[in-house]
């Protein structure tokens, strides 16, 4: 057999050689002997080919998603943003024995004569929804190994070491995806899988923290369970944050973006000095408890920002707001030794402690206010055309200016002092009167602007 082939092709070679005018050149037709999965190519079109992978991409193709240990899941291609590249796989079939290269030609022709051809359907994929299925699919893992951790019982700092776990390697399940994409394999994946994989806070990053370095308290109604809701999340999203020496600790960049997405509730915040319907009210507190705790911890304070207005959980000149997007309260960790936040939430408070290393607890702190600065606000008067009958009024409220400042003597001995103001705008008081509204001026009634 062997040999019959190789005079096949040394006839054919001859052939071509000696009647180069009379070579096939592309036709607009497949050749002869062609197949995807089974189905006869020969001779078709290039309509028609992609008349037939169009109907393959309307079909629900699916893949195996395989687990080393056996755990297996099957999805629909789709579900990975994987389709048929119709472009990418016409060209490979109809430039398939046409190549410019004359041996190459004839054995691509002969070889598709005499054994046909399996030709390989191409595949693209959209890779950011196959990377977020990948990445969802390693949380539902929930076997990525335990970090360190730290909690607190009463005054007893207690730890709890780390455990290895299992990791799904997301990049490397996509680079291998891709590779099967390319050779047109999409019956079954294998997942890449780190068994050893490393938890991120270990035991030899908490070994230092021992010891309380400051802790505070406020206060709320637990009855309003829409902000005692958002007290817990934010609260839980901060608990056991690890802060290295030296860094940096971001309110927003630990809880994240408050939005209903994110589980948050409806709940009153401050928008133009009153209080409003609005989503995540209540985050607020937690920030300004956090603010407080990290003065009495000899904290160095990078940003930190009043609400419009004081507010009634804390006293005036220690709150400190956030807003997503442009208000941050941001602190930096001053010592030579990681720090460790722990949140504890229950009806009706939050308390949030800074634990250290126990050189660094402070030997003491004081916290004093300067004398309170009354800003006061105006009455302002306006005519609406649209009031009928009844005066408008919105309340204002005085500004105050407060400074505030933090006397801490360090577990070394060193001192420092720290001042910093507070100013809480003044809010007009606003009237609004219609123009034909009534008012009473001893008794009688006048109009305004008759």
């Amino acid at each position: 057999m062997k040999g019959k082939y190789i005079a096949t092709v040394a006839a054919f070679v001859a052939v071509v050689g000696g009647a180069a005018t009379g070579l096939a050149w592309p036709t607009g037709k497949a050749i002869y002997g062609l197949t995807i999965d089974g189905h006869s190519l020969s001779h078709q079109s290039m309509d028609e080919v992609d008349s037939y992978l169009q109907e393959r991409n309307t079909q629900s193709q699916s893949i195996r998603i395989v687990d080393p240990k056996g755990k297996e899941t099957t999805i629909h291609l789709a579900d990975l943003g994987i389709t048929i590249d119709r472009i990418g796989t016409v060209t490979d079939v109809m430039d398939y024995g046409y190549e410019s290269d004359v041996m190459t030609y004839v054995m691509h022709r002969v070889d598709a004569l005499l054994h046909g051809k399996e030709m390989n359907i191409r595949y693209k994929i959209d890779g950011p929804m196959a990377e977020s299925y990948f990445l969802n699919y390693a949380k539902a893992m929930g076997q990525v190994g335990t970090n360190a951790t730290i909690t607190l019982e009463g005054d007893k700092v207690v730890h709890h070491p780390a455990k290895v776990g299992r990791k799904l390697d997301v990049t490397a399940t996509m680079k291998r995806l891709q590779e099967q994409l390319q050779e047109g394999k999409v019956e079954t994946l294998e997942l890449v899988i780190n068994e050893s994989a490393q938890p991120t806070i270990t035991d030899k990053d908490l070994v230092s923290i021992t010891s309380i370095l400051g802790s505070f308290t406020t206060y709320f109604d637990g009855s309003n369970t829409s902000r005692a809701h958002n007290i817990h999340l934010a609260s839980q999203k901060i608990h056991q944050t690890f802060i290295p020496a030296g860094g940096i600790f971001s309110f927003n960049q630990v809880v994240g973006e408050r939005t209903s997405e994110a589980g948050y509730d409806d709940a009153p915040v401050f928008m133009g000095g009153r209080l409003v319907p609005g989503i995540g009210g209540g985050i607020c507190q937690v920030s300004s408890t956090l603010f407080n705790t990290a003065l009495l911890s000899g904290m160095d304070i990078v940003e930190r920002d009043t609400h419009f207005a004081p507010v009634s959980y804390i006293p005036v000149g220690l709150d400190a707001t956030v807003a997503w997007g442009y208000i941050d309260f941001q602190f930096k960790n001053p010592y030579s030794h990681p720090i460790y936040v722990i949140a504890e939430e229950g009806a009706g408070y939050v308390t949030i402690t800074i634990l250290g290393a126990k050189e660094d607890v402070p030997q003491s702190v004081t916290i004093t206010k300067g004398k309170e600065q009354k800003i006061p606000n105006k009455k302002v008067e306006k005519i609406d055309d649209t009031v009928k009958e009844e005066t408008i009024e919105e309340t204002g409220h005085e500004g105050i200016s407060v400074d505030t400042t933090r006397t801490i003597v360090y577990g070394d001995g060193r001192s420092s002092t720290y001042t910093f103001n507070s100013y809480y705008e003044p809010v007009d008081r606003v009237v609004i009167t219609g123009p034909n509204v009534v008012k009473k001026v001893n008794a009688e009634p006048v109009k305004l602007n008759p």
